[in-house]
């Protein structure tokens, strides 16, 4: 492994750009001062990311991004879900008691 380098999937670290991009977008809405920083880190990973994984391989790493984005989405409706079945047995829980 070189220095300063970590090797991890290309999947995993999609994760930031993923969750990253949407953050910026309602942070913008909001008017958020932490909205220009996130900016930053966004561009700045996709700069590297791009550098690093270099111009043939673009369409891979947008590939990652779109699986990254639906894993996303996934674990978003789950917790959605458990949220909504927690709510249902407390709201039972409170009726039984």
């Amino acid at each position: 492994m070189t220095e300063g380098y970590l090797q991890i999937p290309l999947g995993v670290a999609e994760l930031l750009h993923a969750t990253l991009g949407p953050l910026s977008d309602v942070l913008d809405a909001e008017d958020h001062p932490w909205a220009p920083t996130i900016h930053l880190v966004l561009s700045e990973y996709i700069r590297l990311r791009n550098t690093a994984v270099g111009t043939e391989s673009l369409a891979l790493a947008n590939h990652a991004t779109y699986l990254a984005a639906e894993r996303v989405c996934e674990l978003t409706r789950s917790a959605v879900r458990d949220e909504e079945d927690f709510r249902r047995w407390a709201a039972e829980m409170d009726t039984a008691g």
